[in-house]
């Protein structure tokens, strides 16, 4: 029994990892950790090598963060400064 308590917390931390990848590529943390939890290795493998998503400014739809052209609305995304670009202007 105490083995597997503690293969269910052990499960529970390592889903942190690929939970907290995903969050930085603007996904859902919480989703992320499920998904980690059930299957931890495809969903680190998976969270690595997804691209990091944004919002269109205005229609509001999930887009890759390198692009300059929504592909929903055809408009283009406002420019926004990295935090390395704030600290060397």
């Amino acid at each position: 029994m105490e083995q597997h308590v503690t293969g269910i917390l052990g499960s529970a931390v390592l889903a942190f990892i690929p939970a907290i990848i995903a969050r930085e590529k603007g996904r859902s943390f919480g989703l992320w950790w499920l998904y980690g939890f059930l299957l931890f290795i495809v969903a680190l493998i998976h969270s690595i090598l997804m691209k990091p998503i944004k919002q269109c400014a205005y229609c509001g739809k999930d887009i890759h963060k390198e692009y300059t052209l929504c592909p929903y609305c055809g408009k283009k995304q406002p420019y926004n400064l990295s935090k390395k670009d704030e600290l060397i202007g």
